[in-house]
């Protein structure tokens, strides 16, 4: 999500027995926890409170699921869980914000195969239907990508920006912009 997860996941991996994987950005993506939020592999990390819709990212992409949460409140309230570990995951986190919030949006920069969309989708799977929730995935389009840009433009491009995921979200919900 930032420095401050890149910090303690580098430490927790260290201390781990057995293999590990750590994925980074290019760096300079912006710190978004003011102060080290409680790490542990296999656990997600609430970074915003909220009881209409959880968002839930993985990796850098983190301020921009903040800031998409920010321009929906007042009206949406969403939780943001930022996911730093995809194996294990934090299963317990995902069935309490299905019995909480109404919608859980995935938003990663991955195919939407075989990332943080389908992990979160096959959890959700296994949930009975006796508590009403929506599901929504944000990733890349699985085919090969004829195009050449920055983070940023491809952001924007597979509205995976701010201002592309508050779109989607009042689309997807029905709601006006």
């Amino acid at each position: 999500g930032d420095a401050v997860e890149v910090q303690q996941a580098t430490r927790a991996i260290a201390n781990w027995q057995g293999p590990c994987y750590l994925r980074l950005g290019k760096g300079g993506e912006p710190i978004v926890h003011q102060s080290e939020p409680a790490f542990t592999i296999g656990k997600s990390i609430v970074v915003r409170e909220g009881n209409d819709i959880t968002l839930i990212s993985t990796g850098g992409i983190l301020s921009e699921v903040i800031s998409a949460a920010e321009q929906l409140a007042p009206q949406i309230q969403a939780r943001v869980l930022s996911m730093p570990t995809l194996k294990p995951l934090d299963k317990a986190a995902l069935l309490r914000a299905a019995s909480e919030t109404r919608l859980l949006v995935t938003v990663e920069e991955h195919s939407a195969v075989g990332g943080l969309g389908s992990a979160v989708s096959q959890v959700l799977s296994t949930l009975s239907k006796a508590k009403d929730f929506d599901f929504l995935m944000l990733s890349l389009n699985d085919a090969p990508q004829q195009t050449a840009g920055s983070q940023r433009y491809f952001r924007h491009l597979f509205r995976l920006d701010s201002a592309g995921i508050v779109e989607t979200i009042r689309e997807h919900l029905g709601e006006p912009r």
